[in-house]
């Protein structure tokens, strides 16, 4: 059969990236006019510490990319994918767990005591991170599937919920709702393109694959909190970091066998 022309084949990811537009600019924009610049400002200094991580996520999914479109069907496929669960498990948890116990601080250092109200906005948000991580994975290997319509209506989906959520949170809640109806979102969505994936591949990931970045939390967990007042947020981090990776590594979770699946 004739190849489709290209225009046709290029509307499903012009739809997608429209929606995902309006889903992820909806918040701070509905921020603005149900409560106002001064609530933006502090919505804003917690989504920059933690919405913006998914630019790591985006280094790596992009760069599989071309291996994903290429072995699409086959088990290299879904090795790739388990891969890309397995590097970003290990980076967004701890990128969760290390800002949740240390959010007063990190918070105080970069922004200041005026900005001290945004702390159960940025400690929430704190939480997206490894579920976007997740998302980002699954979303990038269903468009790799040729299975972008299906992603385009789980975006468009996940759009109109985030409006309507932030339409009846915000008013009540103020720039917290935001960050609660930003939270479901991305559950819901991350949700949505696992199952979508489970059903175009099969199971692409095992329990483990979560379960060795977050038994290495718990050290790391363990020990922020012991240090919660006897030393400088400097050292807390560096001893945090160092923690975390000796507990990953008991783990073997730097192997080369786990990584590659």
């Amino acid at each position: 059969a004739p190849a489709q022309p290209l225009p046709p084949r290029a509307a499903p990811f012009c739809r997608d990236d429209l929606l995902t537009a309006t889903y992820v600019s909806a918040d701070v924009t509905l921020v603005q006019i149900l409560r106002g610049t001064r609530e933006v400002g502090l919505y804003t200094s917690a989504t920059l510490l933690t919405l913006t991580l998914n630019i790591l996520a985006r280094v790596l999914n992009w760069s599989l990319y071309p291996r994903l479109s290429r072995t699409t069907g086959t088990a290299e496929f879904r090795a790739t994918v388990r891969t890309s669960v397995r590097l970003l498990m290990l980076i967004g948890m701890p990128l969760a767990v290390g800002p949740f116990l240390l959010g007063s601080q990190i918070m105080d250092l970069l922004w200041g005591h005026r900005f001290a109200p945004a702390l159960n906005c940025y400690l929430l948000l704190t939480l997206v991170v490894p579920i976007r991580f997740l998302g980002h994975t699954t979303g990038t290997a269903l468009t790799a599937a040729d299975r972008q319509t299906w992603r385009t209506w789980a975006v468009g989906g996940a759009a109109m919920s985030n409006v309507l959520l932030n339409l009846w949170l915000i008013p009540d809640q103020g720039f917290l709702g935001a960050g609660i109806a930003t939270l479901v979102t991305e559950l819901l969505l991350t949700a949505t393109y696992v199952l979508l994936l489970l059903k175009e591949i099969g199971v692409f990931c095992q329990r483990g694959d979560l379960m060795r970045p977050a038994f290495a939390c718990a050290p790391l967990a363990l020990l922020l909190l012991l240090l919660r007042d006897h030393a400088p947020l400097g050292v807390r981090l560096v001893v945090g970091a160092i923690t975390y990776a000796a507990a990953a590594l008991a783990c073997n979770a730097f192997s080369v066998s786990y990584v590659r699946g």
